[in-house]
């Protein structure tokens, strides 16, 4: 080789070991994305939840193959800063397509990536993309699990109802006070906000229809009607009770629950009770902070006075009142309930003297825990969310579950 090639070769060489600069880009970001999660976690910063759940839990090794993604879940629902991300998104998306992101993949039951959009018109319907959050009229926004339950259903709705019949009249069987009632969907409730063409109109309005019809005619045993007295107030007060930026009631449909219920324990808990408007409230909003557009909403504050009652704990698990007047329910409750529940909490705590709250979850979360906690009730709330039980997504209804609660009461045949 020719001496004058060899300078050539060795400043090639330098050349080719310098890193370029849209390497070094590519690096300074994966680096900011590594490590400023880990950098704000040792700051204090800690994950919240942005959505309409609990953080994933911590995997156990005893679950096999599904430790891998369920840690995965884990690790995305625990990510500090998590609430700016999505924020950031949506931002994005919104600027590029004049619509609001969508998270999760088909089979997460919450839609694909990419804008919320309508269904396009002849598409098969084995490939709808449900949104996570469904853009209404007036600003309003709804879960898309309210559209995709109904339409995608786990279980046939007739299994769901058999097993929620059963799990009701093992509980009489036993000799325990037993309520169950549903919460209808602000889909269902609000359907004039919903927008005139949305992924499953084609479904969801029919699934949802019969199943009203079906609890009418032939509810499981110990049902309560929610949805006729919900219905009534809010056509005769000429105001919505579901919130425009959550899933959820606002504080009048809270109390509505909170007086079903005690009507069907005892009606002497309401007719001592008074319900008084406090004026304007501002609650957070869990669909526009699923959106990353964090904000509350503006709707009319309740109180619930019962003369003699002192109120002595409100907590996600228990519920204690004192008295030197009103009657309280005294019996040992269970109140099974999932976040509207959670949402009623401060209005249900006057009623009783010693209530436990248990998520429906833990029917198979913590079988045990919740066998145990109804065994030693001697009366059970149960409260499902429509779009659960029109899905066949109701933990209490497990063959195993069922089984084992069986067993613990003694009831089995």
């Amino acid at each position: 080789m020719p001496a004058h090639a060899r300078p050539r070769r060795k400043a090639a060489a330098v050349r080719s070991a310098r890193p370029r600069p849209r390497r070094m880009v590519v690096l300074a970001l994966g680096l900011v994305f590594l490590f400023t999660p880990a950098a704000a976690y040792a700051l204090g910063v800690r994950a919240t939840e942005i959505e309409n759940r609990r953080l994933s839990s911590f995997p156990s090794v005893s679950d096999g193959w599904e430790f891998f993604p369920r840690l995965s879940s884990w690790a995305t629902d625990h990510l500090p800063l998590r609430d700016r991300a999505v924020a950031a998104n949506t931002r994005l998306s919104e600027g590029l397509f004049g619509e609001p992101p969508q998270y999760g993949g088909p089979d997460s039951g919450a839609g694909g990536a990419g804008p919320v959009a309508p269904q396009p018109a002849g598409e098969d319907a084995a490939e709808r993309v449900f949104p996570k959050v469904l853009q209404g009229d007036d600003d309003w926004l709804f879960l898309g699990a309210d559209v995709s339950g109904p339409c995608e259903p786990l279980q046939p709705l007739d299994e769901t109802l058999a097993g929620l019949d059963r799990f009701g009249r093992m509980l009489q069987a036993a000799g325990k006070t037993y309520v169950f009632t549903v919460a209808p969907d602000k889909s269902t409730m609000n359907p004039d906000k919903l927008p005139d063409d949305y992924v499953g109109d084609d479904c969801a309005p029919d699934a949802k229809s019969a199943f009203w019809d079906r609890m009418e005619t032939s509810p499981p045993v110990g049902y309560v009607d929610l949805k006729q007295e919900l219905a009534r107030v809010q056509e005769e007060g000429g105001v919505n009770l579901w919130r425009p930026s959550d899933t959820h009631w606002a504080q009048r449909g809270a109390l509505i629950y909170a007086q079903q219920v005690a009507d069907a324990l005892d009606p002497r808990l309401w007719q001592t009770s008074r319900i008084v408007e406090t004026g304007p409230v501002q609650l957070r909003a869990d669909l526009a902070a699923q959106l990353g557009t964090p904000r509350t909403d503006e709707v009319p504050g309740w109180e619930l006075e019962r003369p003699g009652v002192t109120v002595t704990s409100v907590t996600p698990n228990t519920l204690s009142s004192t008295t030197t007047g009103a009657p309280l329910h005294t019996p040992p409750t269970l109140v099974l309930g999932d976040s509207f529940t959670q949402s009623s909490l401060r209005f249900l705590a006057p009623l009783f003297s010693s209530a436990r709250v248990v998520q429906p979850a833990t029917a198979t979360d913590d079988p045990a825990a919740a066998v145990a906690a109804i065994v030693g009730s001697d009366t059970v709330v149960l409260e499902i969310v429509e779009r659960s039980v029109e899905a066949g997504d109701v933990p209490i209804v497990d063959e195993a579950f069922l089984t084992s609660l069986e067993q613990a009461l003694g009831t089995a045949g």
